[in-house]
């Protein structure tokens, strides 16, 4: 049976009121890209827009006969398209070779919920080993990728962007999918401030370390000791592979010996 994710990021209400996107800024910004180009010397021959949750991608067609080159350099389109203050990406055109897609930030993003994709087929059918969620794209699909596969993943934003809410999301990913005999959690939060909500999990889905103590780190002293630990750890792993023939995780609990679980820290 799906478990109920750790965190609850926004309440229904909230939710409600953050759906409500604004189909007037569709046209609005349609008619400052149409506006944006003429001074430029191009004329427009139509605009498709793909409204998303939180960006709409807005496909251009210039006329035929439009040299649109000039537009093609990054730079300059991020200086012709600051409209908005969030930012915008360049990107190529589902409509042909002289068609360009400008992403645009919505100002009114709707709020995706977590609980909704975690309780979506795509994610309760995944075969990844380590699935987490994403989010939505353009046609409100779920995007949902293998931590397996990202083996060492690096979350970087200003504040205020969402760094601890997508940790979030990527830990009750986890917990929503694997078994505490699959998964073994590490969590180091020395603000203390973040991951402590998980720290009833303990006998269950946080590792055991060398010392006893909650796998919820939050001393700063025993970070490194922590980190120190677990490259132990890491190397034995690769002795027991090598001397049982095989090249990953999933290869060895096939075997039929002890289960080796994923260890996944979280800093």
């Amino acid at each position: 049976m799906q478990k109920e994710t750790m965190l609850n990021l926004k309440n229904k209400k909230n939710m409600e009121n953050s759906n409500q996107f604004s189909s007037a800024e569709l046209p609005a910004n349609k008619e400052k890209i149409v506006n944006t180009l003429r001074k430029y010397g191009i004329e427009v021959k139509r605009i498709e827009v793909t409204p998303g949750p939180s960006v709409s991608l807005y496909e251009i067609v210039p006329k035929p006969g439009e040299n649109i080159s000039k537009i093609k350099d990054l730079e300059i389109m991020e200086s012709m398209f600051s409209f908005s203050a969030k930012g915008n990406r360049i990107i190529k055109s589902s409509l042909g070779k002289d068609a360009f897609g400008i992403e645009v930030p919505n100002g009114n993003p709707k709020i995706i919920s977590l609980q909704s994709i975690l309780n979506s087929d795509e994610f309760k059918n995944s075969s990844f080993e380590l699935p987490i969620v994403l989010g939505e794209t353009y046609d409100n699909k779920n995007v949902i990728t293998d931590l397996a596969k990202l083996p060492h993943l690096l979350v970087g934003g200003a504040t205020g962007q969402g760094k601890s809410d997508f940790l979030h999301a990527i830990i009750n990913s986890l917990l929503n999918k694997k078994h505490p005999e699959e998964l073994k959690l590490v969590l180091i939060d020395t603000k203390n401030k973040q991951f402590s909500i998980y720290a009833e999990l303990k006998n269950r889905f946080l590792a055991s370390l060398f010392n006893g103590e909650s796998a919820v780190i939050s001393n700063t002293k025993k970070v490194i000791e922590t980190l120190n630990s677990l490259s132990i750890e890491m190397f034995n792993r690769y002795e027991l592979l090598n001397q049982n023939q095989v090249n990953n995780l999933i290869e060895y609990n096939q075997l039929g010996k002890k289960n080796l679980a994923y260890l996944v820290i979280v800093i």
